[in-house]
């Protein structure tokens, strides 16, 4: 396997709904690129996935001070799947930022690649993040390559755990940020292979997927 020496690991940044196809494009991407050569990681980064204890001790204490259950979501008692609830204070973004960042760390540190099932911006979809929004540019210190995986609310919604309207509330929530958008409804082939064309696109992208044997670009 190559390794890039780079002093922060290239990230590419799967984002999208629950249901969207996160996990399995990243598995599918994980395997194509580790068939050109590259060595690359899977790590989840968001706010829910990959928690670590010190979030689960910053919650118990959060949830004392506020007296609330700071969960990610309701069960819907009619149709048993999953709501998105509202947006939670600055006070709850802060605990997420602080865990979403030491956790982004040891992946950029630590990895060659890192293929990101969500990540910071996670915080858009289930807290408030207010002035933490101003320090999302410091994960997207390049290399970067996000990418929102879309489609129909009432197609994802069917392979998700929440409604739709809890899905259209989530690409609501992401609306703004200006990543590539992939098809969502295609093959997980065809998914990756749309990322992997937007990424050899991207001059700012050190490596070149697409050709025969693992290179990386002149700086």
């Amino acid at each position: 396997m190559m390794n890039l020496s780079k002093e922060l690991a290239p990230v590419i940044a799967i984002y999208g709904p629950d249901g969207a196809g996160k996990t399995t494009s990243a598995h599918h991407l994980q395997k194509t690129l580790e068939r050109s050569g590259f060595d690359c990681e899977i790590y989840q980064l968001g706010v829910y996935n990959g928690r670590t204890r010190f979030l689960k001790t910053l919650k118990d204490i959060s949830n004392f001070i506020l007296d609330s259950s700071n969960e990610e979501s309701q069960k819907n008692s009619s149709n048993n799947m999953k709501t998105i609830g509202s947006r939670r204070s600055s006070f709850a973004a802060l605990i997420h930022f602080i865990d979403v960042g030491f956790r982004t760390w040891q992946a950029r540190a630590g990895s060659d690649i890192v293929i990101a099932d969500r990540y910071v911006h996670d915080l858009l979809i289930y807290d408030n993040p207010g002035p933490l929004r101003r320090l999302f540019s410091w994960f997207e210190h390049p290399p970067f390559y996000p990418v929102i995986l879309v489609g129909p609310s009432d197609v994802i919604a069917e392979r998700s755990e929440y409604d739709e309207e809890s899905i259209t509330a989530m690409y609501d929530r992401l609306d703004g940020l200006n990543f590539k958008q992939i098809d969502a409804t295609c093959s997980p082939e065809k998914t990756v292979a749309q990322i992997i064309k937007g990424l050899d696109e991207t001059e700012s992208f050190p490596i070149n997927i697409s050709s025969t044997s693992p290179t990386t670009r002149n700086p």
